[in-house]
């Protein structure tokens, strides 16, 4: 609205702008004060007021004006489009509503866009448009989804090429640079002085980095251009991916591959990632290695899409002595079952989160490996989540 002059002086003239604007003025007060009235009258939700008014950051402060918010009774409810608001600061009341925007809002483009902000009391509803900002510091995770290998068979003076997804959950664009890793061989110099990034068309990367943006994802490969002829008879393959001057990181796992034989090819309709983990006793996690003591165990939480219709079962597989893997029955059950309508209700894509357990008995071998995996039933090939474990 057009700013009211603050005075007017003997002699100036009184333009019809300023009177259309004094009237655009009485009008918007009586309109507020109508529903400030009937509000009070029917208990209805009124949103008078936002501050800041103007677009809002993920992170940033919000306050909102207004009346019959049910604070007090604990009975309000805000939404910012589907993502509910859980904490509410010190000061709000039925009349005042004073939160952050939750960073789980993970969306937002840098440009920003529009939202809907929606209040309740859990009788009525008032809703206003607002337009939500980025957040300044990149928050989400990183997914680095391992698709195969060229050729089947790795044989020694060849070379063996290995497409993997790099696919963002993050709420801002960001560089990644990747670092894979190859462990196993007696001497692994050589097998790592060998390894090349390159980029969807095969190209070399520049400084290993691939720049991403939110929610997007990119296809890239890890090559060993002269397998070493040292009579290895199997690898293993770690590649990690970190945000430059961020905290969001991702990793394939570690992955074992033979040497001489084929090696087997995942289910590329499964995607199965690293998702978080909590421990038990005493240990930590990473999402390449699971690091516990004796009597110790770790919950792992992965996360897992599938693309096509089927009857899926989960099944960890551990190697090393005095390890236990298995799927939290309390929260997860041991198969899934994905129907096509299921995919056509989620646009072919349906997700879930499955937990499994993994223990540390007494006398757990001081290294191993774990191997979540998930198959189709009928399908010969399958999708796996490894990762190393070490006894401390």
């Amino acid at each position: 609205m057009t700013k009211i002059a603050d005075h007017v002086n003997p002699g100036d003239l009184v333009s019809a702008s300023l009177i259309n604007t004094l009237l655009d003025a009485v009008g918007s007060l009586d309109d507020r004060v109508t529903a400030l009235q009937g509000s009070s009258a029917t208990g209805a939700v009124v949103i008078t007021q936002l501050i800041p008014p103007g677009p809002v950051q993920v992170g940033q402060e919000l306050r909102i004006l207004g009346q019959n918010f049910g604070f007090s009774v604990g009975a309000q409810r805000v939404f910012i489009d589907a993502t509910p608001v859980n904490a509410f600061k010190p000061g709000s009341s039925d009349q005042l509503l004073i939160f952050d925007i939750p960073t789980t809002i993970t969306d937002v483009p840098a440009g920003g866009r529009p939202a809907t902000l929606k209040v309740s009391n859990q009788t009525t509803i008032a809703q206003q448009p607002i337009t939500l900002l980025s957040a300044f510091t990149l928050q989400g995770s990183l997914d680095v989804i391992y698709l195969g290998v060229t050729p089947a068979t790795i044989a020694a003076g060849g070379q063996a090429t290995f497409q993997y997804q790099l696919r963002s959950r993050t709420n801002l664009d960001a560089n990644y640079i990747i670092q894979p890793a190859v462990t196993g061989p007696a001497n692994p110099l050589p097998w790592n002085s060998s390894l090349k990034i390159l980029n969807a068309s095969q190209g070399p990367v520049a400084s290993n980095t691939i720049p991403l943006a939110a929610g997007a994802q990119a296809i890239f490969y890890v090559q060993i251009s002269t397998v070493p002829s040292d009579g290895s008879t199997s690898f293993t393959l770690t590649v990690n991916a970190n945000a430059t001057g961020g905290n969001v990181s991702g990793s394939s796992g570690s992955q074992n591959f033979p040497v001489g034989t084929p090696a087997p090819q995942p289910d590329t309709t499964i995607s199965l990632t690293f998702s978080s983990a909590q421990v038990t006793g005493t240990g930590s996690v990473v999402a390449s290695t699971i690091s516990l003591k004796a009597g110790s165990k770790a919950t792992i939480t992965l996360l897992v899409t599938f693309t096509q219709a089927g009857t899926y079962a989960l099944s960890p597989v551990v190697s090393g002595a005095n390890w236990d893997a298995k799927v939290n029955i309390m929260t997860t059950p041991t198969t899934y079952n994905v129907t096509a309508a299921d995919l056509l209700a989620s646009q072919g894509k349906v997700s879930h989160v499955p937990d499994f357990v993994v223990t540390a008995n007494a006398g757990a071998s001081a290294s191993g490996s774990v191997q979540f995996q998930i198959q189709r039933q009928g399908a010969s090939s399958l999708a796996s989540y490894p990762m190393t474990l070490a006894a401390l």
